[in-house]
Parts: structure tokens; sequence; C-alpha cells
């Protein structure tokens, strides 16, 4: 399956990540998708009935 980088696309994989089980979202400012990866974790985090505490995010200076 190949999906093009678009920011919904973005935020639908990090919603899904989080649903299935991923609790660690890598992320970096060269990827210039924070906002779409931000709202991926705050859908995906409602979804599974987790909190902001239940995952990690690491990024990169």
């Amino acid at each position: 399956m190949c999906l093009s980088n678009s920011d919904e696309n973005t935020s639908k994989i990090v919603e899904r990540a989080i649903v299935s089980g991923y609790r660690l979202i890598d992320a970096a400012e060269i990827y210039s998708n924070e906002v779409s990866k931000d709202i991926g974790i705050k859908n995906g985090l409602e979804s599974a009935g987790l909190n902001r505490d239940d995952i990690f995010i690491t990024s990169k200076v």
C-alpha cells in the first residue's frame, strides 16, 4: 500500500498506530508534519481511551 505524504494521511496513520497499540511516536521538524501529527495523536488518544501520559513522543532537534 502506497500513501502520499499528505497531512490527512499523516494524521490518520498516527491515529491508527495508537489505536493499534503503538505507544512511541517518533517525530522530527524536518518532516514538516507537526500539525497533522498532533491531530493524529489527539484523535488516537481519544479513540483508544488513553491519556497523553500513556504514550512516548520523541523528536530530534
